[in-house]
């Protein structure tokens, strides 16, 4: 609990380090909010979630569904988690910048989805397509969670 108050707390301060637990902590249970229980709650309330369905690069269907107060969450917590990462990665002797490229990830990878899209929509339906869409989507995601546990696991040197 005291390091999830330390996140709110530090929430504009980006000089000085974090330690494991500063990071891990507030990080993952915004991790629990967004994508499990939000979405839970906001259906079982009666909320819609946000759906963008049949979206269809060549031959692969791409079902997305988000719930609006997850959204919310990203754009409340995003300055502090911004400042919490560069403290992360600074603590961890590696450039401080890694953290905008960390904290901003989701809507640079949201962007670029929809950029993919619509490029996307004039692709033939071969299985070579699929094959460079579907690497394109998931390697960012592998870069974000290896960075993920880079940041919430490893100590410093």
């Amino acid at each position: 609990m005291n390091s999830y108050l330390l996140f709110w707390k530090r929430a504009f301060d980006f000089k000085g380090k974090s330690s494991v637990n500063d990071f891990k902590i507030p990080f993952n249970i915004h991790l629990l909010l967004a994508f499990i229980i939000f979405p839970f709650i906001h259906t079982f309330v009666g909320g819609k979630l946000w759906t963008i369905q049949d979206i269809e690069i060549g031959n692969l269907v791409i079902p997305i569904k988000i719930s609006s107060w997850s959204l919310y969450l990203y754009a409340v917590t995003y300055i502090p988690a911004l400042a919490l990462s560069m403290r992360r990665y600074h603590d961890l002797n590696e450039e401080k910048e890694k953290g905008l490229l960390f904290a901003t990830f989701p809507v640079i990878y949201i962007i670029g989805v929809f950029m993919l899209l619509i490029a996307g929509q004039g692709l033939p339906d071969t299985s070579l397509v699929t094959i460079i869409i579907v690497i394109v989507l998931v390697l960012p995601v592998i870069w974000f969670i290896t960075e993920w546990f880079k940041l919430s696991f490893k100590n410093r040197k």
